[in-house]
């Protein structure tokens, strides 16, 4: 569609208004501005709202608007539905318009019930030509949630529908005959597997998925089957002649992925314990390398596979009973194959299915499960299994972690490094090299090492034996990075870590200190170390120590940006002019942290024993 020609003066007005709008407090002062803007707009035509920039100012100003603004902007945009909503920037100010109404203020409004009818009716008489346009399509997906009253968020990270719903006051009345029309004709169809392909359908039929869910529970609990049936996405593609694009085929497709991620979720509990034995812990036949070992399930074919993952990480999401949880384990341990299974994750980078399988263990704690999932890591990462860290120098296990690399790839990442530094004569100095001694890092590593301290009943031994096994010019550097510092906050707080072992990294960071606390990242390392003391046996000597190490660059850290702040922690002034009272106040403050802490347990164990 043609982008409608308006005056400059007219799109300078509307910059004007939204500018002018963010200098006023007064709310009824605010409304009236607003109202005033759509009096404005109503008077230059609906027609207006095609050009980009007044459209997006509109946008700006509902945020603002009341039900009275609200209703006159819906009587607005009413006068051209078809070309609002196949327009290119025009269907963004309907939909905001419409998601402002979702509320009970709106709904009680004679004016907007209204207004939003007739969209509904002209959705409902004009659907078939919208849903094929690739602008129009994004108002197809509005529709199902105000025509039923369901309101629906996606994830800010993958910008996906959550499976959680919010019900509001549908504005049909008859929206169960409207949405069982829509099921039959969409949903519950044989045609679901070419919709569920297409690209600009498969997001509809995810809302309706999802609406039909919220809103008829029982008809959709019992049609399930058909879904699942209809769409195509479980069953063997026996066309294909590779054995493993057979089993694959029907969850890697790059759009349908995501209503099967979605259609897991949603997934009725009956439904589910079925999928899960009769699909994705069954065994699959493969002709596997000779090095390989049977059985080969679907779940270890999904780990190996990029978009076909997706599917699997919704359904490790969904694990709840703890017998299916220890099933799942069993099953995905039993793969030793290289090509799939639990050993593919790293070098296939689906880093993702680690995540979820900590956090698996965390939302559902036991110590089976956590001890099993530990034990598991070292075969992911390239480990023998019975792999204990080594003392005399510095163990690769944490390094593969906050990596999420394999050891092989490590040695060779170390390799070629080494083989740069003799070709560059660097120079060995304290604090020189921090990339190579940080690297290699990625967010995703240190993200999950961060959930594995939060394991309270199977501690991660070899994964903190390991940190604390790296050299103090290493773990200092480490200290310095925006990412790995926080594993290192995650380790000094972290309930599963003994103050033994606390101590150990407290005495390998103590020379950094004065650099620590001028660092915007290693001040939060040392805040936390402080922190931490208060757990310590005799706290007041740790406290000391780290006080004393400070005080040689009091100066400067109390006139600097990031050491002040450490400066006011630890009370380094007092400190240097007064020690003595310095140490009666810490020794105060933690017979007072010493009593919270004793009252704390005891709550903890009569909550316990009235369970």
């Amino acid at each position: 569609m043609e982008r409608v020609h308006v005056e400059r003066s007219t799109i300078k007005y509307y910059l004007n208004r939204v500018h002018c709008l963010s200098s006023i407090t007064d709310i009824e002062e605010k409304h009236n501005f607003i109202l005033n803007t759509f009096l404005a707009f109503q008077k230059d035509g609906w027609s207006l709202a095609l050009h980009p920039q007044v459209c997006r100012c509109l946008e700006e100003l509902i945020t603002d608007a009341n039900v009275e603004c609200i209703a006159l902007l819906l009587k607005i945009l009413s006068k051209g539905w078809g070309r609002l909503i196949n327009s290119k920037f025009a269907y963004h100010l309907l939909h905001k318009a419409l998601s402002k109404c979702q509320t009970a203020e709106y709904n009680a409004d004679e004016l907007i019930v209204d207004h939003i009818q007739s969209f509904c009716t002209h959705m409902k008489e004009n659907l078939s030509v919208y849903i094929t346009n690739s602008h129009a399509t994004h108002t197809c997906r509005i529709y199902p949630q105000i025509l039923a009253g369901v309101r629906l968020e996606k994830d800010k990270k993958t910008n996906t529908y959550k499976s959680a719903v919010q019900l509001v006051t549908p504005y049909d009345e008859n929206y169960i005959q409207s949405l069982n029309k829509l099921c039959k004709e969409f949903l519950f169809t044989k045609a679901l597997k070419n919709h569920v392909v297409n690209e600009h359908l498969c997001p509809f039929i995810q809302v309706l998925l999802l609406v039909a869910s919220a809103r008829l529970p029982d008809v959709f609990t019992k049609k399930f089957k058909k879904v699942m049936k209809y769409s195509g996405l479980f069953s063997l593609n026996l066309q294909e002649d590779d054995l493993i694009t057979r089993y694959l085929d029907s969850y890697a497709h790059p759009v349908a992925t995501y209503f099967a991620e979605l259609l897991v979720e949603v997934m009725p509990g009956a439904n589910f314990a079925k999928f899960l034995n009769t699909h994705i812990l069954s065994e699959c036949s493969l002709s596997l390398d000779s090095n390989d070992s049977n059985p080969v399930t679907v779940a270890d074919i999904l780990m190996s596979n990029q978009t076909a993952s997706r599917v699997l990480r919704a359904v490790i999401r969904r694990l709840v009973k703890p017998v299916d949880i220890k099933n799942f384990f069993t099953v995905i341990q039993s793969c030793k194959s290289n090509k799939f299974g639990i050993r593919s994750i790293i070098p296939n980078k689906q880093h993702g299915i680690l995540t979820d399988l900590a956090d698996l263990c965390i939302r559902h704690p036991s110590e089976e499960f956590q001890r099993t999932f530990l034990r598991m890591l070292p075969s992911i990462f390239g480990f023998t299994e019975k792999h204990s860290s080594s003392k005399s120098k510095e163990d690769l296990f944490i390094r593969c972690l906050v990596g999420m690399i394999t050891l092989s790839e490590l040695n060779e990442h170390i390799t070629n490094q080494s083989v740069q530094e003799k070709d560059n004569n660097d120079d060995n100095q304290y604090f020189d090299n921090k990339e190579d001694l940080v690297n290699p890092v990625t967010v995703p590593g240190c993200l999950f090492v961060e959930s594995l301290f939060k394991f309270t009943y199977a501690h991660p031994i070899k994964v903190i034996n390991s940190l604390l096994s790296q050299s103090p010019k290493r773990l200092i550097a480490w200290a310095q990075h925006y990412q790995l510092s926080r594993v290192l906050e995650a380790l000094i707080l972290s309930e599963s870590v003994i103050s033994e072992l606390k101590i150990t990294l407290l005495k390998s960071l103590m020379n950094g200190f004065s650099v620590l606390a001028c660092h915007p990242s290693g001040s939060h390392v040392v805040e936390a170390l402080w922190t931490a003391t208060n757990t310590l046996p005799q706290p007041i000597i740790y406290k000391e120590l780290m006080a004393e190490q400070l005080s040689n660059a009091n100066n400067h850290l109390h006139s600097h940006k990031y050491g002040h702040f450490i400066y006011k922690k630890l009370s380094l002034e007092l400190y240097k002019c007064n020690k003595t009272l310095w140490l009666t106040r810490n020794k105060s403050t933690q017979a007072i942290n010493n009593k919270r802490l004793a009252v704390g347990k005891s709550q903890g164990k009569f909550v316990y024993s009235l369970k």
